[in-house]
């Protein structure tokens, strides 16, 4: 069957919102954080993906059960999502629904991976001409402190588009990193991208970045 991305599984996500509540009393030292959603609205998964209103419902939802003191009070309610999905990268996703959604959420949880797109973006990724003459290290430690500002440059597309909004609100790298192993994309026949040195290299540019 074809996705309709305008509608939920209604009883489905009820039942997973409603034990998600169950968990989050009873184990508030715990829960500090409910996310409605893991990279749900991003188009690309054209097998999946829902539109931000339907987060936005059960984010309401989820807030409303915190003001009626049924819910945590300190509790954080957001939706984990790749950064196009709030908005720092294509304008097709600038929607009422997003901006309401923005609104409603107490932080953003924004997801930066270029290890994803070192198979398809050459503009960060390779070896520039100027670096030829390099050591391998070398030109990779290159290549890696580019990957580092593409995802600075994904994280700063939504404080940008925030910014336009005029709306302040804290956003987070929900997730990132870099493969150590991978097959066929990104692996000995792909980008290359896959392995422990370039993972290294780019925790340390993340957490210097974020320090």
């Amino acid at each position: 069957l074809e996705p309709i991305h305008d509608q939920e599984s209604e009883e489905n996500n009820r039942a997973e919102i409603e034990k998600t509540v169950e968990l989050a009393n009873q184990y508030p030292d715990i829960v500090k954080v409910i996310a409605v959603g893991n990279e749900a609205m991003v188009q690309w998964a054209v097998k999946y993906f829902v539109y931000p209103k339907t987060i936005l419902r059960w984010v309401n939802y989820l807030q409303d059960l915190k003001q009626s003191g049924d819910l945590p009070a300190g509790l954080w309610v957001t939706s984990s999502d790749n950064y196009e999905s709030w908005g720092g990268g294509n304008k097709g996703y600038h929607t009422e629904d997003l901006v309401k959604l923005i609104k409603a959420v107490d932080f953003l949880s924004v997801h930066t991976y270029p290890f994803h797109d070192s198979h398809y973006n050459s503009e960060f990724w390779g070896v520039l001409e100027q670096e030829e003459q390099l050591s391998d290290v070398q030109m990779i430690e290159g290549a890696m402190l580019r990957a580092k500002q593409y995802a600075i440059s994904q994280y700063q597309g939504v404080v940008d588009y925030l910014q336009t909004l005029e709306i302040e609100k804290p956003i987070h790298i929900g997730e990132t990193g870099w493969a150590s192993i991978a097959a066929t994309a990104y692996g000995a026949t792909g980008s290359k991208a896959a392995d422990e040195l370039k993972q290294a290299i780019f925790y340390k540019h993340m957490r210097d970045w974020g320090e």
